[in-house]
């Protein structure tokens, strides 16, 4: 299975200066870096964390499912919205090659932690701007009930950015549970 993995964490020193020198530390792409005094703490927080991004992974690939269903809703309007459309499309491309990327890129030697929060970052803006460009391709051709589901599949993405961004400043691996599907509302 496709996972997100994360695995970059630094030593120990035992002349460092700084009490935390003297730490195992992990380091996370959205700029925290987590200090553990023991081995096998870092090695549950990476396991948690890793638990987290692939939740949220799949959470935003439940997302992207729901935008690309809007999108084919919305692609027959693309002749007074083409402009738009060429957009959206070009979004896609990006987000499909993003999950690709993510996968990869996590487990890379020296920089994982950090592509992996980039990454995942830059799905959520390109989710973000595909669900904008919907928005207003509906807007236009006054069609306003769609609209709402994509307002809620915006909130959704900025929860998910959310979680990313206090990952490490705070307790937030309950935030990939909290995840509401929207057929479930609907």
């Amino acid at each position: 299975m496709k996972q997100i993995k994360i695995n970059n964490f630094s030593i120990p020193r035992k002349d460092g200066i700084l009490n935390t020198d003297k730490k195992y530390c992990v380091w996370l792409g959205n700029e925290t870096r987590n200090y553990f005094t023991s081995q096998k703490a870092c090695d549950n927080f990476l396991a948690n964390t890793n638990r987290f991004l692939n939740e949220n992974l799949q959470n935003l690939n439940h997302i992207y499912i729901q935008l690309f269903s809007e999108f084919r809703q919305v692609w027959f309007y693309g002749d007074s919205a083409y402009n738009s459309i060429i957009k959206i499309e070009q979004e896609f491309k990006n987000v499909e090659f993003a999950f690709e990327n993510v996968i990869q890129k996590s487990s890379h030697p020296t920089n994982g932690n950090s592509y992996a929060f980039t990454i995942l970052f830059r799905i959520c803006d390109s989710q973000r701007l595909i669900a904008e460009n919907i928005i207003q391709i509906y807007l236009q051709k006054k069609i306003y009930v769609p609209t709402h589901r994509l307002k809620y599949l915006k909130a959704q993405i900025k929860m998910i950015e959310n979680g990313l961004r206090n990952l490490g400043k705070e307790t937030v691996f309950e935030v990939a549970d909290d995840f509401i599907e929207l057929d479930q509302v609907i």
